[in-house]
């Protein structure tokens, strides 16, 4: 399945809607790994710390 292009901000909202579509698409390239570094993925054998410091990781990403 080919991966789906984020669409680019719509030039025609107000201001204020521009500027919060432009965050939105920001966060979802990065957690997609289209901008920044891309997150990768845990192996079968990861340990509960393994998993944990992935989840801070993808919450430090989001904040």
């Amino acid at each position: 399945m080919a991966k789906r292009a984020i669409p680019a901000v719509p030039a025609d909202g107000s201001p204020s809607r521009r500027n919060f579509d432009a965050s939105v698409k920001e966060t979802l390239e990065l957690l997609t790994g289209v901008r920044g570094t891309r997150i990768n993925t845990l192996g079968e054998s990861a340990s509960l710390s393994d998993v944990i410091s992935k989840i801070n990781e993808i919450i430090r990403v989001m904040q």
